[in-house]
C-alpha cells in the first residue's frame, strides 16, 4: 500500500468516530473470533472497517456506519481509487465491509438493522494477470554471463541460485551464508502456506559464490546476501 493510502487511517480521527461505530467493529471482531477465524485475517478486517471508518468520518458527518446509504460507500470506494489502490485491494475493503454489514443484518435483537446497503454495490473489473515469461536456457546463461563479466557476483549468484532451485525471491532472500560452499542444499526455508525445504544447487552456483564471497570480504553477517553494497 502506498504511503498516501496509508494516511486514509489516522489514530486522531478514528478516537472521533461514532460510538456506535467502535462498538459493531468491537462485536463483529468477538464473532469472527468465536467462529475461529485467523488472527491475520481478523487484523485484515479490523485494519480495513477502520481505514473506512475514518476516510467516511469527515464525508457523513460521523454518521453511524449502521445509517450510511450506498452513495456514502460508493463515495468512499472511489475516493480510495482515486488514491492508488489496485482493484483488488479495493474490492477486498468492501468484502470486509459488506460482512460486517452483514453481521448486523444477522443480530436482529442487537441491531436496528434490516437491508444491507453494501450488497448491491459492484465490485472493481480486477486488472488483467500479468503473463509470466520464462527464460530459455541460453538466455540464462547470458545474463549470468554479463554479471559476471561486471564483477556483479551477487546479482550473479542470485540468479544462478534462482535458477537452479525454482526459488521464490522470498525463499532465496532466507538463504544464510554458513555451509554454502559445503553443501549443495541451503538452510531450510518457508515457502507459501508455511511449508518448509532446502534449495538445490549445483556447481556453478557454488562457482560464483566463491568469487562473490572473496569479493564480499569479511563481515558479521550471517544471510547470504548484502543489501546496498556497490561491489556486490
Amino acid at each position: 500500500m502506498s504511503k498516501k493510502r496509508n494516511l486514509i487511517y489516522n489514530a486522531a480521527i478514528y478516537e472521533k468516530v461514532h460510538k456506535e461505530n467502535k462498538e459493531v467493529l468491537s462485536d463483529y471482531i468477538l464473532e469472527l473470533k468465536s467462529k475461529g477465524r485467523s488472527v491475520k485475517t481478523i487484523y485484515q478486517y479490523r485494519a480495513d472497517i477502520k481505514m473506512f471508518y475514518c476516510g467516511a468520518y469527515a464525508e457523513t458527518d460521523n454518521k453511524s456506519v449502521l445509517r450510511m446509504k450506498k452513495r456514502d460507500f460508493r463515495r468512499f470506494f472511489l475516493e480510495l481509487q482515486d488514491n492508488g489502490a489496485s482493484p483488488a485491494r479495493v474490492n477486498r475493503v468492501q468484502c470486509s465491509i459488506r460482512n460486517l454489514l452483514e453481521f448486523c443484518t444477522e443480530d436482529e435483537d442487537e441491531y436496528d438493522y434490516d437491508i444491507n446497503a453494501m450488497k448491491s454495490i459492484k465490485g472493481f473489473q480486477k486488472e488483467e494477470v500479468r503473463e509470466i515469461v520464462f527464460l530459455t536456457d541460453e538466455e540464462i546463461d547470458i545474463i549470468i554471463n554479463y554479471l559476471l563479466e561486471k564483477k556483479q557476483y551477487q546479482k550473479a549468484l542470485y540468479v544462478s541460485l534462482s535458477y537452479d532451485s525454482a526459488a521464490r525471491r522470498n525463499e532465496a532472500f532466507q538463504v544464510m551464508k554458513k555451509g554454502f560452499l559445503e553443501n549443495n542444499r541451503t538452510n531450510t526455508v518457508q515457502g507459501k502456506r508455511g511449508k518448509k525445504f532446502q534449495l538445490l544447487y549445483f556447481s556453478r552456483t557454488k562457482e560464483i559464490a566463491k568469487l562473490y564471497f572473496d569479493q564480499r570480504g569479511e563481515d558479521d553477517i550471517e544471510s547470504l546476501w548484502i543489501v546496498g553494497k556497490e561491489c556486490c
